[in-house]
This record gives C-alpha cells, structure tokens and sequence, in this order.
C-alpha cells in the first residue's frame, strides 16, 4: 500500500473515531440531561417543585421521545439535500448495476430502528464506560455475519481470536457490580437490551455492504431511507415502554410525553416532568448534528472499505471514551470512576482490535481495497451523490 493510500487510510479512521468520541459522549449526557430531577423535584406550574411523576429507578420519560424527535430532525435534513441533489445531479446506474430497491432500504432502515430502540430504553440504566465497551460486541456480530451472508468473507484463525477477545471484553463488562461512584444504578436487563442493539446493527452493517456491492447507492438517499423506516417503526414500538423493564410509562400519558419531550427540547420544564433547560436545548441540537454527521461518514466508509472496518475504526475510539467518562467536569453527575476491571476488559478489546487490523489478512485486505475503491470511484462522484 502506498504511503498516500496509508495516510488516507489513518484520516478516515481518525475522523471516524473523533466523531464516534463525541457522539458517545454527547447522548450519553443527552439521555441523562432529558431524564434528571431537581434536588427538590420537578418543577410545576406556579407550586414550587413535586417528584416527578416518573421518579426514582425508571427514569426513562423522554428516552423513546429522543430517538424519535432526533430522527425526525435528520429527515428534514436529509430530504432537503436529496432534493437538492436531484436537481442538481440526475441519478445515473455506475457499472450496471440496477438502483436499489425500496424493500432493501426499508429493511435497512428497520434493523436501525430496532436497534435505536433498544439503545434508547437501555442506555439510562447502563453506566457510561459499560456502553463504550459494549459497542465493540459489534465486532464479532459483523465478522459472524459477514462470513454467512457475504462471498469470501470466511474469517482467518487471526480474525476468529480477535473476536474472542472482544467478546471476553465485552462480556466482562456486563459482570461489573450494578451501581458505582457515576450514581447510575445499572440494571441487567438494561445492559441486555444495550447489547443486543449491536446485533440488529451489526446486521445492519453488513446488509448495507451486500447492498453496496448489488445496486446503486446513494448514500444520502439510503440515509433518508432508514430515518423514514426508523421513525414510522418508533412510533409502532413506542407503546412497549409501557413493560417496566423498558421505562414503566403510561400508554395514555403518550400524547402529553411527547408534548412534553418537545417542551423540554425548546428548554421548558412541564409539570411532573425531568428538569429542562437551555443546556436541553444546546446539547440536542449539538448531538444531532454530530450524529447526523457520524452515521453519514459511517455510510462512506462501509461503502469504501466495508463493514468490518466501519466497525473496528469506531473500537478505536473506546480509549478515549473511556478518559472523557472519568473526567468529572465534563460528565458531571454522569462520571464514572475508572475501575480496575475497566481496565482489563478495555485492554481485551483493544488487543482484539490490534490483533484484527495489523495481523488478519482481512485487515490488511481492507486497507488495499479501501483504496482501490477510492481509485476506481473518484470520476464518479460527485459532491452530494455518493454511488458505487
């Protein structure tokens, strides 16, 4: 590989890891900033403060609300740039290949739906640095999959132990006591739910690499795809947040919440609700556009160098989630304590990581075809259309 190849290779990867940091950290924060109380409560109208109505260890109010009020902000942008990219540029097959299907984009955008869902209701009861190392369970699940589902992706003995690892980090994650020094208590069936959100993305991922290789893509119209299916699927699986194990709320309180939820956005607190205010306000607006801006990149490097280095770039990034979660400054109350078995599930995670991209022939595959990709597409792209 050429030094230039290389050094393309390392920008990718290091803007793909800068962006999965900050959008680690940013909902991390979000979730807790939507679901807080006052030391004295909620606040009401005119009466000083009362509990809130959903206080104490189901705090999820506005966790369904926020993957569902972010994927309606990332339609609005996504169908104006698909618009404005149709009269600017007509669609056109590359190399013979039909354009997509709509079933395909649909599926697509069901298996991130599923898997938002399962974020959503898991994250408030998963401590912070428990939800960086969990993520990388996303390795294997692709390196599985891939190997079903996708031709010559059969996993090298070297691939097969970095998964190992991986899964062994991961795993040792989830034995870690329920509650630390953050204050968030960590539930099991939360940490369950966050972790297999990765299987529906990982599917996902690998999907979108099938679909990459079939059809023409268009990755901004693959985007507004998914945030379709994502938003229409959240509405039909809202109703589960009445199970207490995925937040306890009242079915009927559904209207008001998201009245409510829409409220706390504009930074106005509603009676019996979580404390908002204009931090609400900034730090949604921020997430948005770091993981509209994260999911898109993620698009383009599956499309230039697959799934499986989409997914091993973003391990990269569990270091330095880690640091960000212990520093009691930026986290505030969401500050977790760095522990010792921290430390060694973060060690066999990055070691599977090392192992998979500098001694795997598939990682060593993935940086030349990368490349040549980059090679073969370049007179084809276009500013806002992205195919293959």
């Amino acid at each position: 590989m050429s030094e230039d190849g290389i050094l393309t290779h390392i920008a990718i990867v290091s803007f793909l890891v800068v962006i999965t940091v900050a959008d680690t950290v940013l909902i991390a924060l979000l979730m807790w900033n939507f679901n807080r109380n006052s030391p004295e409560g909620c606040c009401t109208k005119g009466t000083g403060c009362t509990p809130c109505k959903y206080n104490g260890a189901n705090k999820e109010d506005y966790a369904v609300y926020i993957n569902q009020a972010t994927g309606i902000v990332y339609i609005v942008i996504s169908t104006i740039l698909l618009i404005g990219q149709r009269c600017l540029y007509p669609r056109k097959m590359e190399k013979g290949r039909p354009f997509t299907p709509w079933y395909v984009l649909i599926a697509i955008g069901c298996m991130n739906g599923f898997g938002n869902f399962c974020v959503a209701v898991g994250q408030v009861h998963t401590r912070g640095q428990a939800q960086a190392i969990l993520q990388t369970f996303g390795i294997p699940v692709v390196i599985i999959l891939s190997w079903m589902f996708l031709p010559n992706k059969r996993p090298s003995p070297t691939a097969a132990c970095a998964a190992v690892l991986i899964i062994g980090g991961s795993a040792l994650c989830v034995l870690i006591h329920t509650s630390d020094s953050s204050g968030i208590h960590q539930l099991w069936y939360s940490v369950v739910l966050y972790a297999s959100s990765q299987l529906f993305f990982g599917g996902e991922k690998v999907y979108e690499e099938s679909t990459f290789g079939k059809y023409t893509v268009d990755v901004i119209e693959m985007f507004c795809w998914t945030m379709y299916t994502q938003v229409m699927l959240g509405w039909a699986v809202y109703p589960l947040q009445a199970v207490p194990e995925f937040g306890g709320i009242d079915v009927n309180d559904i209207p008001a919440l998201l009245r409510d939820g829409t409220l706390c956005v504009a930074g106005i607190t509603s009676e019996g609700r979580p404390l908002c205010d204009w931090t609400s306000t900034v730090l949604f607006f921020v997430y948005c556009a770091v993981d509209f801006t994260q999911y898109g990149f993620g698009l383009f490097v599956i499309q230039r160098g697959g799934a499986n280095l989409m997914v091993l770039a973003t391990t990269v990034s569990i270091p330095l989630a880690q640091a960000v979660f212990s520093i009691k400054p930026i986290m505030l109350s969401q500050y977790s304590a760095y522990k010792y078995t921290d430390g060694i599930a973060l060690a066999l995670t990055i070691a599977g990581f090392c192992m998979y991209q500098f001694l795997s022939p598939e990682g060593k595959r993935e940086r030349t075809t990368g490349k040549k990709k980059r090679e073969d597409d370049d007179e084809a792209y276009s500013p806002l259309l992205v195919s293959s």
